[in-house]
């Protein structure tokens, strides 16, 4: 079993505690294993154009600042799509 505390690197406590509290409970002759996550860092690069009214460095944070809270919230094993967007908020 892999567990996360949200944090990517949960403490040996929580793990051990996961470990102790599936053992009390799992059916004779099963086997487990309790870990942490292996964090992947994701490579994303991306072209970003300023609309009118905002300037480059307002459009890259903006864009940054959104791409880095989706990715974080997409949670283990989260595939995600990509696209144009020729939006701005």
């Amino acid at each position: 079993m892999t567990v996360d505390d949200g944090t990517g690197d949960p403490s040996g406590t929580l793990l051990a505690n996961v470990q102790t509290a599936i053992a009390a409970v799992r059916p004779v002759g099963s086997a487990f294993q309790v870990r942490a996550p292996s964090v992947v860092a994701a490579d994303i690069s991306l072209t970003v154009t300023a609309a009118a009214g905002y300037t480059q460095a307002q459009a890259v944070a903006a864009t940054g600042t959104a791409l880095t809270a989706a990715v974080n919230t997409g949670g283990m094993g989260a595939a995600f799509m990509f696209g144009r967007s020729t939006r701005w908020p």
